[in-house]
């Protein structure tokens, strides 16, 4: 399922399985996500807060992963044990590193207007 900006609306129907499972509490919800997973947290924790207890953005993308330059400095980053770039490109339904770099501004979190939408707290 490639990538788009409004992946969120599967929300409302993963909320309303929760509040049928007598075993867990619909009211206590956490969104946690490594990389990608930590730039859905992100959003969910702005576009669906009342619906979250928490949400952890560990490594996840904001806004300036999804500047062109940015991806191009990470290129060919060695800390990934898979060709790193075709896979990024998959995320859109692309093949090539241009594939990608094309469509991933489209993410920002920031130019979607999405950091503005609720002003969060935290617990520090």
């Amino acid at each position: 399922m490639p990538a788009t900006t409004s992946r969120t609306r599967t929300l409302p129907e993963a909320q309303q399985w929760l509040r049928e499972q007598q075993d867990l509490d619909a009211d206590r919800v956490a969104a946690p996500g490594l990389s990608f997973g930590g730039y859905w947290a992100m959003k969910l924790a702005h576009t669906h807060r009342e619906q979250l207890a928490a949400a952890v953005n560990w490594g996840g993308g904001v806004h300036l992963t999804f500047q062109p330059e940015w991806q191009e400095r990470s290129r060919d980053a060695s800390s990934y044990l898979m060709d790193l770039m075709p896979a990024r490109a998959r995320i859109f339904g692309g093949s090539t590193f241009e594939d990608y770099v094309d469509r991933c501004p489209e993410l920002s979190l920031l130019d979607q207007g999405v950091l503005e939408t609720t002003e969060l707290t935290s617990a520090a």
